[in-house]
C-alpha cells in the first residue's frame, strides 16, 4: 500500500504531496534590525513569486544563555568574532514592528511566519494571528516548548537538523499528544552553507516513509540545485535563506 495523501492548510494554502510546492523565503535576522529594510525584503520576495516570508522572533536575553558566549562568522569578506548576546540584541524587532511587517506581507500576497524561541514569542505571534509555527532544529528535543507551541492548535513545521530517528519521532509524538496532528517535517543540514557532499537529499523520501507526514527541505546550500533535487524526491515545502545583497554586513548574508 502507498502512503496516505496528507494535506495541511496555512492561511488557505494547501501543502502536501499533490499540491504546488510551498516556497518560503527566510529573512530570519537579515533585516539587520531595520524594519524598513525588512519591508524592502518583503517587497522583493513578493515580486519574486514566493508564497511565504519567514522571520525569527526572540528575546536576545532569553535566547543567549551565557552573556560571555561569542560567535564567529564571515561578513563582507572578513572574519568577525563578537558577543553573541550583543549581536542578537541588534537584530531584535519590537512587537509593533512585527505587526506592521506581517500586515505588509499579507498586503503583498505573502503568508507571514516566524520561528519563536520562547513561550512569550509564541504568544505574541498568536496575538498577531499567525496560522502556523516553525520549530528550529535546536528546539526539536525541547519537548515542553514543542508541546506549548502545538497547544495553539496551528500547523507546526519542524526542522530535523542534527536529529536522530528517535528524536524526530519523539517530537512528532509530543505534538500529537496535544491533539495537534498538523505537522510538516523538514530535512535540514545544520551547516551554513551546506556543501554538496553533506546534503543527503535521500533523507527526504526516508522521512516521508518514516513519519507518513508531508516532508520539505530547509536548504542552507548555495544556489538552487539542491532545492530542485529535493522537490524531485518529494519535498512539498522549500525554505531558503534570503538577502538583498550577499555583501551586506551580518552573519547570514554571505
Amino acid at each position: 500500500m502507498g502512503l496516505k495523501e496528507y494535506e495541511i492548510k496555512i492561511e488557505g494554502r494547501k501543502i502536501g504531496d499533490s499540491c504546488p510546492v510551498f516556497i518560503v523565503a527566510e529573512i530570519g535576522i537579515n533585516h539587520n534590525g531595520d524594519p524598513q529594510l525588512a519591508v524592502e525584503m518583503i517587497d522583493a520576495i513578493a515580486d519574486a513569486g514566493a508564497d511565504c516570508v519567514k522571520f525569527q522572533t526572540f528575546s536576545a536575553e532569553e535566547f543567549v544563555s551565557t552573556p560571555e558566549e561569542t560567535y564567529e562568522y564571515i561578513s563582507q569578506g572578513k572574519v568577525i568574532r563578537e558577543s553573541m548576546l550583543e549581536m542578537f540584541k541588534r537584530y531584535e524587532l519590537e512587537r509593533s514592528e512585527f505587526r506592521k511587517l506581517f500586515e505588509h506581507s499579507r498586503n503583498r500576497g505573502l503568508i507571514p511566519l516566524s520561528t519563536p524561541t520562547d513561550c512569550d514569542a509564541v504568544d505574541m505571534l498568536a496575538d498577531l494571528g499567525v496560522e502556523a509555527y516553525k520549530i528550529g532544529s535546536d528546539d526539536l528535543v525541547y519537548t515542553p516548548f514543542i508541546k506549548y507551541v502545538a497547544s495553539k492548535g496551528k500547523p507546526l513545521v519542524i526542522s530535523t537538523g542534527m536529529a536522530e530517528k528517535h528524536e524526530i519521532l519523539g517530537a512528532i509524538e509530543a505534538i500529537k499528544h496535544t491533539g495537534n496532528e498538523q505537522i510538516i517535517v523538514l530535512h535540514c543540514v545544520s551547516e551554513y552553507p551546506t556543501p554538496p557532499e553533506s546534503l543527503n537529499l535521500k533523507k527526504i523520501p526516508s522521512l516521508r516513509n518514516l513519519t507518513g507526514l508531508p516532508v520539505g527541505f530547509s536548504d542552507h546550500s548555495m544556489g538552487i540545485t539542491a532545492a530542485l533535487g529535493a522537490v524531485s524526491l518529494g519535498a512539498c515545502f522549500i525554505e531558503k535563506h534570503f538577502t538583498l545583497d550577499n555583501n551586506m554586513a551580518g552573519p547570514d548574508h554571505r
